[in-house]
């Protein structure tokens, strides 16, 4: 505890000094919930709160859209290699090299590592402070047992990788825990990435309902 705590307080200190976490790839993944989870143990509101431009990994890479097959919670690159572009509206048919690869590391290196956080974050009824619902609604599709968009992939089959985690145990945690979670409120906003330019960017208002 008093570990996890320092981590918090050491990452809130080095966002008052700019630090950023961007999507690149599975570089920057984690370092949202140490702050938070460090605010609410010791009662600090600040660290409860981080500004809504601030930039964290999970939040930069997920979304709300309309997926080639039917998905709502999309996930995107955001940058490697440059600036990436959305490509879950797409079929994979149409996709093109980097959008491949966009895809490689949305199954390798990013939802994978996210599961056991977003579970946790909702275990202590602290959904709100995250104030980005893209990211549980994309981990609840991640880990769905069943396909619901079965009906609307034809020849391209759910990737192999979705539905399990890089742990055994945060598995089993999900399996046991995520049905009964607390129920709690949302994020009060909901955010999209646009890049604006190949360097410039910028969160914009990202309806759930699409509209």
């Amino acid at each position: 505890m008093i570990g996890f705590v320092q981590l918090g307080i050491d990452l809130d200190g080095l966002t008052q000094c700019g630090r950023e976490w961007p999507g690149d790839g599975g570089h920057w993944s984690g370092r949202k919930w140490p702050i938070l989870f460090a605010g609410l143990m010791l009662g600090n509101s600040e660290m409860q709160h981080p500004p809504a431009e601030l930039i964290f990994q999970e939040d930069q890479q997920t979304y709300y859209g309309k997926g080639w097959c039917g998905q709502t919670a999309l996930f995107q690159m955001v940058g490697h290699h440059g600036a990436r572009q959305p490509y879950e509206e797409r079929a994979p048919d149409r996709w093109d090299a980097m959008d491949k690869r966009s895809e490689s590391y949305r199954l390798c290196c990013t939802a994978k590592a996210w599961i056991g956080t977003a579970l946790a974050i909702q275990l202590v009824k602290a959904k709100r402070l995250w104030q980005h619902d893209a990211y549980f609604d994309y981990c609840d599709r991640w880990m769905n047992a069943s396909d619901p968009y079965t009906a609307q992939r034809g020849k391209f089959r759910r990737p192999g990788d979705e539905g399990r985690t890089f742990d055994a145990f945060v598995d089993a945690m999900w399996a046991a825990y995520r049905p009964t979670v607390p129920k709690q409120e949302g994020a009060s906003r909901s955010l999209q990435w646009v890049w604006k330019t190949s360097r410039q960017g910028q969160f914009v208002p990202n309806a759930k309902d699409g509209n």
